[in-house]
């Protein structure tokens, strides 16, 4: 794992862009998850500006969403499709998204196919987050789909926000991916960051955890 600290959101905003930039450069095709939220938004705005990164050889694909309308304001295809995919969708290869207008069970065998697609089902980058409660995706604490080992798809559930049904995809698809990007922002999250690095926690407890298995694990906090 390599943690990196920013004081201030131009630089951390310019430094996860640069990652991204480079690491898009090593593949013929990348292949990035993209993750919703707020600290993530302003990176996918300035992304899209971004002239040195070759949109053509990309594909994105969606980390996770609520169960929701795509339209709908918590939508994080929403969001994502306003701040990245809109500007640059006569360039881009692809944007892949759970398609929430189907049922629960039929999205995500949709999503599922089109993971599979992807050769040993292994993403060149994700980009995540980790909420206060240790949730990553849409995987949160104590739920069963921590322990899936198979499927790259999952429908979870959560009671502490106002969107309960999730759909995310799973640890099996996520630590196949040759490099993470762990996002956070703000002081708040420094407690978040200090359990995920120094806690006993189990990854059932705190389901970020698992992602310090990962060989490629970069972390990236902004203090600001």
């Amino acid at each position: 794992m390599v943690l990196k600290t920013f004081q201030n959101v131009p630089i951390f905003i310019n430094e996860t862009i640069n990652f991204i930039v480079e690491l898009s450069k090593t593949e013929k095709i990348s292949r990035i998850g993209l993750s919703g939220g707020t600290t993530p938004k302003p990176i996918y705005e300035k992304l899209a500006r971004n002239t040195e990164i070759n949109f053509r050889n990309i594909e994105f694909y969606q980390v996770d969403e609520r169960y929701i309308d795509k339209n709908h304001p918590d939508s994080n295809y929403k969001m994502i499709f306003e701040s990245l995919i809109a500007p640059i969708a006569p360039k881009l290869k692809e944007f892949y998204y759970f398609d929430t207008t189907l049922e629960i069970t039929d999205c995500l065998e949709k999503y599922e196919k089109i993971l599979k697609q992807i050769p040993q089902q292994s993403f060149d980058l994700i980009i995540l987050g980790i909420g206060k409660d240790g949730h990553t995706a849409s995987l949160f604490p104590n739920s069963k789909m921590l322990a899936e080992t198979e499927k790259l798809t999952a429908h979870t559930q959560t009671q502490k926000f106002a969107v309960k049904d999730r759909l995310t995809i799973t640890f099996p698809m996520i630590m196949k991916s040759k490099n993470l990007l762990l996002l956070l922002q703000g002081k708040d999250k420094k407690k978040t960051l200090d359990a995920f690095l120094n806690s006993n926690k189990t990854t059932n407890e705190f389901p970020a955890k698992k992602l310090l298995e990962h060989n490629n694990l970069q972390v990236f906090y902004c203090e600001a």
